[in-house]
């Protein structure tokens, strides 16, 4: 009888961690999947992101933007609007210069200073948006290269573009959030790593204009 009681109590035991165990395992398998939700989200993939990102023909923008020459660093917030045949900066600080609008329209470009009423208009001038501080001219240098490379993280991803005949934008990364697909920040480094530009994006509103 008592041999009997035993092998009851062991069974038992043997049962009871058995099935705290596999309530063990389980409760580490939703807890993976949870994270792993909580991770990706509404992340969109690389594809998507790079098929917005070649369809991006107009945009408006508040920015950062960080201009390092080797004697002196410049800070300026700038607005930006940008549509086919069209491009405009205005800078809203330093106040020294604020107010300083720069227009492209119709191969013109014109230099105004709404504090001073002073204005310039140049005839047959390249097309203003071919500028390192556009995020349509990275996106212009994105199409034509073959060589851009993807690096891969888990809320942004960022695109380099590497620029062999250039001194002074020799690199260039564009970080990109994958929810919004829309850009965090732009930086172009020379060709000795040197970082050269430095641009945050505030606000941003793609293809909307």
């Amino acid at each position: 009888m008592k041999k009997n009681i035993k092998i009851i109590i062991l069974t038992l035991i043997i049962v009871i961690t058995l099935v705290f165990f596999l309530f063990y395992i389980l409760s580490s398998i939703n807890l993976k999947n949870n994270n792993k939700y909580k991770i990706v989200g509404n992340n969109k993939s690389n594809e998507e992101i790079e098929k917005f990102l070649l369809n991006v023909n107009s945009y408006k923008a508040n920015i950062d933007v960080t201009i390092i020459s080797n004697k002196n660093e410049n800070r300026y917030k700038i607005i930006q609007e940008v549509r086919e045949n069209y491009a405009k900066q205005i800078v809203t600080e330093p106040e020294n210069i604020a107010n300083v609008e720069f227009t492209y329209e119709n191969s013109t470009l014109k230099i105004q200073n709404s504090k001073i009423s002073a204005s310039k208009i140049y005839e047959d001038y390249p097309y203003v948006s071919n500028n390192i501080l556009f995020l349509t001219d990275f996106i212009e240098q994105y199409k034509k290269m073959d060589t851009a490379k993807t690096i891969d993280e888990e809320e942004t991803v960022i695109i380099e573009l590497l620029e062999n005949n250039s001194v002074y934008n020799s690199i260039k990364r564009l970080k990109i959030n994958k929810q919004t697909m829309k850009p965090i920040y732009m930086e172009i480094q020379d060709i000795n790593n040197k970082k050269r530009v430095y641009i945050v994006y505030n606000e941003i509103e793609l293809n909307k204009i």
